[in-house]
C-alpha cells in the first residue's frame, strides 16, 4: 500500500498527502470534488448514497476493503452497478489510508483526461462518476469476474501491462493486491487506485522521489516488486505450502519472464518520453535480471528465496504500519522466520542482518516481536 518510511523522501509523498488533506478540509467547508458527469448515473446521487446492504436492487456486498464497501446494484434496466461508499473512518491506520479515497478521485479524474487525449490504458476500470462529499464512486459492474489465479500466464502479463502503461504515464500503484484486481475471463481489470501516486516517469521509478532528481534510478520499488509484495508472493506461499517448493519457484519463473519482456517494452516507451539514462539503464538492468533467474533451477530458485524475502518483509511492514494485519501477515512472518535459518546463507549478501548469528537472532527476536504486534492489530477477525 504506502511507501515504507524508511525509503520515502519528503518531496512528492508530502506533495500528494497536502493535496489529498487540502481537498478533506475544502469539502468540510462546503466545496465538493467531483469525477464525471452526474447525468451518466443510473438513479440520483441522494438514492445512490442512501443505499445499504439489504436496499431493494442491492445484488451483492463486498464488504472486505479496508477503505470501502462496494455494493453491487441492479437498475430499473437491469444494468448492474458497482456502487463503491467510503468507510467513515479507514481501517489503514495511517495518513495513506486516511487520504486514500480522496486520491483515488485525483487519479481517476487525471486518467480520465489522459484517456481522453489519446491513451492506452487497457486493464484499467475507469468510473463514470464520483463525489468526495457522498464518499462515492460509481463505475459499471464487471460481469463474471473473479480473483485473479496467480500461475495464469495471460494474467500475469496482462497485470504487468496495466502497471507498465500506468507507470509509463506516471502513475505508481502501490497496492496491486488481489482484492484490487478481478479478471472477467478475458482482461484483468484494475479497479481501485487509493494508493496509486504521481511521479515524472523520465526521472524516476515509483512516487517516492523529490520529483526533481533521478534518485530511484536503481529502484526498490518498481511494477513488478508491488505485483510480488501486494498479491504473487502471498499466492506463492500457499503455493509451496501446498505443494512444495519446486513449484512455487516454477510460478515464479514465469513471473520473470513476463517481468523481462514487459520492461524491455517499458524501457522503449519511455525513450520516446526522453526519459533520463539512468532510468532506461534501470529498467534494462532489472529486466536482464529477471531474465537470468530463468535460465536454470538453481538461478531460479535462488531469484525466488531473494524474492520472496523482499515482498514478505515489506508486505509485513506495510500491514503494520496501517495496523491492518491478516492471517497472511502471521504467514508471512513465519515464512521470514523459517528462513532466517534454513536460507541465511543464500540471503546473507543482501540481508545484513543474516550476516553472522549474533544479528541472527537479534532479527528472530524482532520478528518475534512483530508476531505479537500483528496478532494484535488484525482486521480479519470473524
Amino acid at each position: 500500500m504506502n511507501a515504507p518510511e524508511s525509503f520515502v523522501s519528503p518531496g512528492l509523498d508530502a506533495q500528494r498527502l497536502a493535496e489529498a488533506r487540502a481537498w478533506q478540509a475544502r469539502a468540510q467547508a462546503g466545496e465538493n470534488l467531483l469525477l464525471g458527469d452526474a447525468r451518466a448515473l443510473p438513479a440520483p446521487v441522494a438514492q445512490l448514497a442512501a443505499l445499504q446492504d439489504d436496499s431493494p436492487g442491492v445484488k451483492q456486498v463486498c464488504d472486505g476493503g479496508l477503505t470501502a464497501v462496494v455494493r453491487c446494484w441492479q437498475d430499473e434496466q437491469g444494468r448492474r452497478w458497482a456502487i463503491k461508499q467510503a468507510r467513515p473512518q479507514s481501517r489503514v491506520r495511517n495518513a495513506d489510508g486516511e487520504t486514500a479515497f480522496v486520491n483515488e478521485l485525483l487519479r481517476h479524474g487525471e486518467l480520465r483526461a489522459l484517456q481522453a487525449q489519446g491513451a492506452r490504458l487497457t486493464g484499467v476500470h475507469l468510473p463514470v462518476w464520483g463525489s468526495l462529499r457522498h464518499g462515492l464512486l460509481v463505475s459499471p459492474w464487471i460481469a463474471r469476474a473473479q480473483a485473479p489465479t496467480a500461475t495464469d500466464p495471460r494474467v500475469l502479463t496482462q497485470v504487468l501491462t496495466s502497471g507498465c502503461a500506468l507507470a509509463v504515464n506516471g502513475f505508481f500503484d502501490w497496492d496491486p493486491s488481489p482484492g484490487n484486481l478481478l479478471d472477467d475471463g478475458q482482461q484483468v481489470w484494475r479497479f481501485d487506485l487509493g494508493y496509486c501516486y504521481r511521479f515524472d516517469p523520465r526521472l524516476g521509478f515509483n512516487s517516492a522521489g523529490d520529483g526533481v532528481h533521478a534518485g530511484n534510478a536503481l529502484p526498490l520499488h518498481h511494477v513488478a516488486e508491488r505485483i510480488e509484495t501486494r498479491w504473487l508472493s502471498g499466492a506463492w506461499l500457499d503455493l509451496e505450502q501446498r505443494r512444495g517448493l519446486a513449484a512455487a519457484v516454477e510460478a515464479a519463473r514465469l513471473f520473470n519472464a513476463a517481468v523481462a519482456q514487459a520492461y524491455a517494452h517499458a524501457a522503449m516507451a519511455l525513450v520516446a518520453k526522453g526519459g533520463q539514462a539512468a532510468v532506461m539503464a534501470a529498467w534494462q538492468q532489472l529486466a536482464a535480471q529477471r531474465a537470468a533467474a530463468t535460465r536454470d533451477d538453481a538461478a531460479a530458485r535462488a531469484f525466488y528465496v531473494r524474492q520472496s524475502w523482499h515482498a514478505h518483509w515489506h508486505d509485513v511492514q506495510d500491514d503494520l504500519s496501517g495496523r491492518s494485519c491478516t492471517a497472511t501477515t502471521l504467514a508471512r512472518l513465519d515464512w521470514l522466520r523459517e528462513a532466517s535459518g534454513q536460507h541465511a546463507e543464500l540471503l546473507s549478501p543482501d540481508v545484513p542482518a543474516l550476516a553472522d548469528e549474533p544479528r541472527r537472532q537479534a532479527l528472530r527476536s524482532q520478528l518475534a516481536q512483530w508476531v505479537q504486534e500483528a496478532s494484535g492489530c488484525r482486521v480479519d477477525r470473524s
